[in-house]
């Protein structure tokens, strides 16, 4: 179901070296943060996934090596042991989400991407909107704004949509309803920014500018490096 990610980061480290036991969320999300990024995934209005980078095996493997390390998953059968990290896994990263600091500001980032999109241009949705322009350098410096903290806390609002466990994957931005409840995700995201909603039509559907959908497209599509600044450089409190 899910292809990115599966046909390059070549130059990647092998996602080896788990310790032995990860009995707790810290320790969990600790070897997460090692060998898990995030990438775009461009179904429906387009969502963040966690995965090695590596391909599919390399994904597998690294969550049996999870599994392995967790106790309370470890003594479970085989066939139920992936759901059953996957379920746990979502928790930590809901927690870490909930917990971690990150101040605004400029962060240096690795332009993994391009190894996905070597013409810059990152598939956004769907629908044919205009893609994710990348930057031309390999590592590049991205400004997280207070914008882009309060969206990324609100991904934790809702757990049954947002970040959780998906074809097998796990997902931090879920890709029908990013930030809440609403597929018209403008919505949510109004309410994550604190701003009120635009008048509704006959159809008791918001009406919002141009200019608004402008800003919020651009901000949707910034969030692939707000969330890898995030995952990289936050610290748990």
């Amino acid at each position: 179901m899910l292809s990115v990610a599966s046909t390059y980061g070549k130059s990647r480290a092998a996602a080896g070296g788990l310790i032995s036991t990860v009995p707790d969320s810290v320790g969990r999300v600790a070897e997460m943060r090692k060998h898990l990024r995030p990438y775009w995934y461009h179904a429906e209005v387009g969502g963040i996934v966690l995965v090695t980078g590596m391909g599919t095996h390399r994904d597998e493997g690294f969550f049996r090596a999870m599994a392995a390390g967790v106790p309370e998953v470890a003594r479970l059968a085989q066939d139920e042991q992936q759901l059953k990290i996957l379920e746990l896994l979502s928790d930590d990263v809901r927690a870490f989400l909930a917990s971690a600091k990150l101040a605004p500001g400029p962060y240096q980032l690795d332009n993994y991407h391009l190894e996905e999109a070597p013409d810059r241009k990152l598939k956004f949705n769907s629908y044919g909107e205009a893609p994710i322009e990348l930057p031309a350098e390999r590592t590049f410096v991205f400004a997280v704004t207070e914008e882009h903290l309060k969206l990324l806390r609100h991904l934790n609002a809702r757990e049954s949509f947002n970040t959780r466990e998906w074809y097998g994957f796990l997902e931090l931005m879920d890709v029908k309803r990013p930030y809440g409840d609403m597929a018209y995700y403008f919505i949510d995201m109004a309410d994550a920014l604190g701003e009120p909603l635009p008048p509704r039509d006959a159809d008791n559907r918001p009406q919002f500018t141009p200019q608004q959908i402008e800003r919020y497209v651009r901000l949707h599509k910034e969030m692939l490096f707000a969330a890898q600044a995030f995952w990289s450089y936050a610290v748990m409190r």
